[in-house]
C-alpha cells in the first residue's frame, strides 16, 4: 500500500512516548511492504535525528526506495493517508486515518478469499501475468498475502465477517464463481426466481455496494468453465466427450455444468435457467455429457503455473482487467 504521512503527526509525538509507532510504520518501509511517503520533510528530519545512526541510515534509504515504488504504483493503489484525527475514513482507494488505525490496517495481510485455498487459488496464480505473480508469491513468501478458504454458500457469510471489521475488510479481496447458468444472467438486473437459487448472486449483493473494486466474479459459471482443451484432455477426460463439449458453442460451453453434467442441473434450482443454450447439442452428445466431465476437473489447476496453459482470448482479456484489483491492494 501508499501511505503518506502529515507532518502534523510526526510533530504531535515527538518526544512522546508514542515516537516509538514511528518505528513501527517505518519498519514497512525498511521491509518493503508498504511504500512510506511523508508530506512535509521538516518535522521527521528533526525526529530522524534523534534515532540512532544505523536506524537513522536504514529508514532514509527506505525511505528513498519508498518514493521510487510510490512513482511505479497504479493511480488507483491502495492508499493511506495517516492524519491527526478521531474518527477513521475507511475508504478505498483512498482511506484516511489516525496513526493507530493506520498501523492496525498495515498489520494486516491482504486476505484472498476464494470458494477453495488450493483449486480457486491455483486458478488464480495461474492467471497472472509473470510479474504479478512474482508480486503476489512475494508476499506469500512473507505472509503480506492470504489465501482463505470461503466454501461456496458459506462464502458470503465469511465475507460479511470480514467486512464488518474496518481493517480486515479493507484488506479483503474476493474471488468467486458467477454461478450463472445463462449469459443473461450476468445482467445487473437478474435475480433468481424461487425456488430457483444462485450463490454467485447472493455473493454479488455483498460485494458490489460494499467492495466494488475488490472483487473478482467470474464471467463463466466457475473456474472450470476456463479450462483449455489440452487440460480436459490431461485431466482424464476421454477424447470423445472431451469433443462432444467442444463442439458446443462459447456460450453453451462457459454455463455447461462441467462437473456434475446435465443430470444436475435438472433441478428446481435450475429449472428453465440454460433457456435454449443447448437446443443445437445433438442427442449423441448430449448422452456423452450428461454426467459432465468429472468432479476433480479442477485439480489440474494446481499445474497452471508450471504447464503450458493455453488460456483463450476472452479469458486472458478477463484475468487483465480483474488481477490488478489486487495487485493494487499489496
Amino acid at each position: 500500500m501508499k501511505v503518506v504521512v502529515s507532518a502534523k503527526v510526526v510533530t504531535a509525538i515527538t518526544g512522546t512516548a508514542d515516537a516509538r509507532k514511528l518505528h513501527q510504520l517505518l519498519a514497512y518501509a525498511c521491509d518493503g511492504r508498504h511504500a512510506v511517503l511523508f508530506d512535509e520533510p521538516t518535522g521527521l528530519d528533526a525526529w530522524l535525528q534523534q534515532v540512532d545512526e544505523g536506524s537513522r541510515a536504514a529508514y532514509v534509504e527506505a525511505l528513498r526506495l519508498s518514493s521510487r515504488a510510490a512513482i511505479r504504483q497504479p493511480e488507483n493503489a491502495a492508499t493511506v493517508f495517516i492524519e491527526e484525527r478521531a474518527d477513521g475514513d475507511w475508504g478505498d482507494p483512498v482511506a484516511k486515518l489516525s496513526l493507530d488505525d493506520a498501523l492496525a490496517l498495515l498489520n494486516q495481510p491482504l486476505g484472498v478469499l476464494v470458494e477453495n485455498s488450493e483449486n480457486d487459488w491455483h486458478f488464480c496464480r495461474g492467471m497472472m501475468r509473470t510479474s504479478e505473480r512474482e508480486i503476489v508469491d512475494r508476499a506469500l513468501e512473507r505472509s503480506w498475502i492470504t489465501a482463505l478458504h470461503g466454501g461456496g454458500s458459506t462464502l458470503p457469510a465469511q465475507l460479511e465477517i470480514r467486512l464488518s471489521k474496518a481493517a480486515e475488510g479493507l484488506r479483503t479481496f474476493v474471488l468467486f464463481d458467477s454461478d450463472r447458468r445463462h449469459p443473461s444472467e450476468l445482467d445487473l438486473t437478474w435475480a433468481p426466481v424461487p425456488p430457483q437459487s444462485c450463490e454467485g448472486f447472493n455473493a454479488e449483493k455483498i460485494v458490489r455496494p460494499k467492495m466494488p473494486d475488490r472483487f473478482w466474479m467470474l464471467q463463466r459459471r466457475f473456474i472450470e468453465s476456463y479450462m483449455p482443451r489440452a487440460q480436459v484432455l490431461a485431466s482424464g477426460v476421454v477424447k470423445e466427450t472431451a469433443d462432444a463439449f467442444f463442439r458446443m458453442g462459447r456460450d453453451a460451453r462457459w454455463h455447461f455444468n462441467m462437473k456434475r453434467g446435465f443430470d444436475a442441473d435438472a433441478t428446481a434450482e435450475n429449472l428453465g435457467r440454460s433457456q435454449d443454450l443447448y437446443a443445437a447439442l445433438s442427442p449423441e452428445d448430449w448422452q456423452m455429457l450428461k454426467a459432465g466431465l468429472g468432479r476433480k476437473l479442477a485439480d489440474r489447476y494446481e499445474h497452471a503455473t508450471t504447464s503450458d496453459f493455453d488460456w483463450d482470448a476472452d479469458a486472458r482479456s478477463e484475468s487483465e482487467s480483474a488481477i490488478p484489483n489486487l495487485i493494487r491492494l499489496l
